[in-house]
């Protein structure tokens, strides 16, 4: 017994293979698209929602950002003059150092050296 298969019927064979595995895809694929459209119509209404809700939420956030800004422009203000207080206030103790304190000190210093040059009178007591 000889089996012969030439090449017609090769080709007739993956054809058939093909046509088959085709089907199965196709089927699949409508299946798949059914249960998409099923989550869609289930979910229509919030879909909706959601997308009616865009415009307002956009709204709110341009709403915020612009406060956000006013107040960021405030709080910048508020740090310029509270830099330009230390600085200022840094300056007026730098003068008090130097006109106030400084000539004290000296002065201070003047006066323990003349101190030092009087004479100290001597204690009397019962112990010499």
């Amino acid at each position: 017994m000889e089996l012969t298969i030439d090449l017609q019927s090769i080709l007739m064979l993956v054809l058939i293979v093909l046509v088959i595995a085709v089907v199965l895809f196709v089927l699949k694929l409508v299946q798949t698209m059914k249960g998409i459209n099923t989550i869609i119509e289930t979910n229509e209404k919030n879909i909706n929602d959601t997308l009616n809700s865009i415009p307002i939420i956009t709204k709110n956030i341009e709403e915020v950002t612009s406060g956000i800004n006013d107040e960021m422009e405030n709080i910048t203000g508020s740090i310029e003059n509270v830099s330009s207080t230390i600085d200022t206030t840094t300056d007026l103790v730098d003068t008090l150092n130097q006109e106030v304190l400084q000539p004290l000190l000296e002065l201070g210093a003047v006066l323990m050296m003349i101190k030092d040059f009087i004479p100290k009178k001597k204690k009397k007591g019962l112990f010499k």
